[in-house]
């Protein structure tokens, strides 16, 4: 298909290839500025990925012409200088000097199955006539190609379909002028010749096919000796190489590591596998394969007995049952050409084609800007590679600093991409997932499960899998919790050992210290005085929430009143995250640990058709149950962190009000100032957990400079509007110090 991805590689070879990799040294960074660049180099970029590094050369002002699909801002924000052309009526950026020289041959709305049915027609059409050249879906401009006039021309022969081929090239050229064309197979240059027109014109084309990561690296070099810098290409190629480097030792370290930063165990040689294309699906070709394994990551690679002992290096058709017998830990959907947004769209409409694998299922169906990722030979793999690694070790496996350095940005654009979840929307966030909090659950098993009950059955069969699953009835028959964590278990799970990953009905995730702390009360004693139910999330709201009840009672201790606060956190049942917060929710046992507050967790389902309010309901009984209240009408009140969004407020008070119980905001209309400084008070870092603009980025410390950038970007500084979402790491303060006790 289009220009994508890994190379079968087998032992010796790769560590031929790593072995290379090793041998790199390093150069004095000086060398950079030791070159003079030929001002007469005219040059013309056929592939988004040789532009890239053209620019990444320090040759910007050398480049005249360029693909549709370049990033030509990039090309003219690092010009130093401006091209005096005038003749800007046919192009906007002739002015500057630089010519687009192709255009898409195909309607962007089609479908990648009528996509995939033109790229055959093409080739089947050029097949029956092997003198007829297979036209390119991306064809070149003639007129702007002769008005750009260029000496060098960059062009590819890993794809005569996807993008402009030597021959193409030549086609246009050779009535006028006389031609010198260097073909570089993995990078072998052969010695290039050279010729002139009437006019003295010459016109040198060289074509390139890597197919490893290190072929990749190979091309700066390449590319720095064609203009005339190949100093400048072998300093890339270190810096490059140096990066990768750097990538590799920090995924390997946490890799290795026990427990990650919010004591949760790191993925282990996650097996991934990437999608070039859905409709039929493609695996990955050439360098993925190099750059999944980089990372401590096993690639997938269908091989089939008919691809012989050389299976091909290119990305191959497969069939879904292919996928599916796969079983990968991680998809990452990657389709060549396509942006994120359009990736996401694609993954959305191909749902029910996802739904079966165990990825899907774990929240794992990632999709990722694949043409600038993934598809281009050039610099832009180390983002790829970062993908990769956030996707599977945590958006956390590099710090801000470290991205910075890595790619100089910090925020690199991916989306895990719910198949289960409806009214599916497209949200574009740095790798965070929203969780709807508040909605109705789709609609199957729970339905099945009433009426197996009513008729006193022991099982029903679920409609996704076809298993039989126990019923209440069979459990109550058997009399206990089995400790299994069953999916319609009446005894609030109490013998499951492991229930943060386990529980399927609301349980208690951790009961609270014994010990009474003015004015705290256990939850053995909340008989002695009020029981207040919060529903935390893990972020700064709730926790400020937190800090401003037991502030209430403490101003009020003369009345002697004391309070049994229980933590309630929703989380889906099968990703185990907390809805928007995008956390585990061995996060949020963490913090009820470290806080002694006692933890009851609420898994949804989506598969179910409970609704909201159901499972809170089912929550605060298992409440009423553990503190020996005879009616959940006996709960003092339910605690809210909502800072003044009407409508979400309206909700609460018009849904759960329907329980018969009260319901507090202690933060309601609290200026921002005030919450800010309480917040300061705590001595607690307040970390971005998740986010959905470009000016804030995970993993950054909340502060009043965020909240300043924030409010002048037009958002909350609060982060009201869903801008973005936190993580309060309690743990690194004392209890008695970040509860104000």
């Amino acid at each position: 298909m289009i220009d994508s991805c890994v190379s079968i590689v087998g032992g010796e070879q790769q560590q031929q290839q790593q072995h290379k990799i090793d041998e790199v040294d390093h150069a004095p960074s000086s060398l950079l500025c030791t070159e003079n660049v030929d001002h007469e180099n005219r040059i013309c970029c056929l592939l988004p990925s040789i532009t890239d590094i053209c620019v990444a050369l320090g040759l910007a002002d050398n480049i005249v012409a360029v693909t549709h699909e370049c990033d030509i801002q990039s090309v003219l924000h690092n010009r130093t200088k401006q091209n005096n052309d005038k003749d800007s009526k046919d192009n906007n950026y002739v002015s500057h000097g630089l010519h687009i020289v192709t255009k898409s041959g195909l309607d962007p709305s089609l479908t990648q199955g009528q996509i995939d049915k033109a790229v055959k027609s093409l080739s089947e059409a050029a097949s029956e006539n092997e003198t007829t050249p297979v036209p390119s879906l991306y064809p070149i401009l003639h007129e702007e190609f002769q008005k750009a006039n260029p000496n060098i021309v960059f062009t590819q022969t890993l794809c005569n379909v996807c993008a402009p081929t030597p021959d193409q090239v030549q086609s246009i050229i050779s009535a006028t002028t006389c031609i010198s064309s260097t073909s570089y197979s993995k990078l072998k240059s052969l010695d290039n010749g050279s010729s002139s027109d009437s006019n003295g014109n010459n016109i040198q084309i060289h074509s390139f096919q890597p197919t490893s990561l290190i072929d990749v690296v190979e091309t700066f070099v390449t590319v720095g000796e064609i203009c005339g810098v190949g100093e400048r290409g072998k300093l890339l190629k270190i810096e490059f190489m140096r990066k990768l480097h750097e990538i590799q030792n920090i995924c390997l370290s946490k890799k290795h590591e026990k427990t990650a930063a919010e004591d949760v165990e790191c993925d282990k040689s996650k097996r991934v596998l990437l999608l070039e294309w859905l409709d039929p699906p493609y695996d990955g070709g050439h360098w993925i394969r190099d750059m999944i394994e980089w990372v401590g990551c096993k690639n997938i690679r269908i091989v089939r007995s008919s691809d012989g002992e050389m299976p091909t290096v290119k990305s191959k058709e497969i069939t879904w049952s292919d996928v599916y017998q796969s079983d990968p830990d991680v998809v990452l959907v990657a389709c060549c050409g396509f942006d994120l947004e359009r990736n996401v769209r694609d993954a959305l409409s191909n749902y029910n084609k996802f739904k079966p694998l165990r990825a899907s299922k774990t929240n794992r169906i990632i999709a990722c800007n694949g043409d600038l990722y993934f598809a281009r030979p050039g610099p832009s793999l180390l983002h790829g590679m970062i993908v990769i690694a956030q996707t599977v070790y945590g958006q956390d496996v590099f710090s801000l600093e470290q991205l910075k350095s890595l790619v100089g940005e910090t925020f690199i654009q991916w989306k895990n991409v719910d198949v289960w979840k409806e009214n599916n929307t497209i949200n574009l966030v740095g790798g965070c997932d929203n969780v709807e909090d508040i909605e109705d659950i789709r609609t199957t098993f729970n339905k099945l499960h009433k009426g197996a009950c009513e008729k006193g059955q022991l099982t029903y069969m679920d409609p996704e899998t076809g298993y039989q699953v126990f019923t209440e009835v069979a459990h109550r028959a058997r009399g206990r919790c089995c400790g299994s964590g069953c999916r319609h278990c009446p005894y609030d799970h109490v013998n499951v050992k492991d229930k943060a990953r386990k529980i399927n009905q609301p349980a208690f995730l951790f009961e609270g210290s014994q010990d009474n702390c003015f004015p705290l009360l256990a939850l053995d004693h909340a008989l002695e005085g009020d029981i207040k139910v919060l529903f935390f999330s893990g972020g700064k709201d709730s926790f400020l929430a937190l800090r401003a009840l037991i502030k209430t009672y403490k101003q009020n201790c003369k009345h002697g009143r004391k309070l049994c606060i229980i933590l309630l956190t929703v989380f889906d049942s099968e990703s185990r995250v907390i809805a928007h917060q995008n956390l585990p929710i061995d996060v949020i046992i963490r913090q009820a640990s470290h806080l002694h507050l006692p933890l009851i967790g609420v898994p949804l389902h989506r598969k179910s058709s409970e609704t909201y309010i159901e499972r809170i309901t089912l929550a605060l009984n298992v409440v009423a149950r553990k503190v020996g209240l005879e009616s959940v009408r006996q709960i003092t009140a339910l605690v809210f962190g909502d800072l003044h969004l009407e409508h979400i407020r309206c909700w609460r008070d018009d849904e759960i009000s329907k329980l018969g119980i009260h319901h507090e905001y202690p933060l309601w209309k609290v200026p921002y100032q005030n919450l800010l400084k309480d917040l300061k008070e705590s001595d607690a870092q307040v970390i971005v957990s998740a986010t959905t603009k470009n000016y804030t980025h995970v993993d950054e410390e909340y502060s009043a400079e965020l909240l300043q950038r924030v409010e002048r970007n037009g958002g909350d500084g609060f982060g009201e509007n869903g801008e973005f979402h936190t993580v309060v790491k309690v743990w690194k303060v004392s209890r008695d110090v970040v509860l104000d006790l």
